[in-house]
């Protein structure tokens, strides 16, 4: 999981502002990837910790 977060970070840390969802069951972990994407200038819209709730919210929210 530590890998993709630094695969996740080395190709977001250049690129434009991202409106982005994250979806991740585990709390420690999605705090560390809000925290990053948000050093490299992108917007977290929210997290979500299921696959129900993260459609819903990629229909209302229309992440990038």
């Amino acid at each position: 999981i530590i890998g993709i977060i630094f695969i996740l970070i080395k190709y977001t840390k250049d690129a434009e502002s991202l409106k982005i969802l994250i979806v991740e069951d585990d709390a420690i972990i999605s705090q560390l990837i809000e925290h990053h994407l948000n050093e490299f200038g992108h917007q977290v819209l929210d997290i979500s910790f299921n696959s129900e709730r993260a459609l819903d919210l990629i229909h209302n929210l229309n992440p990038d």
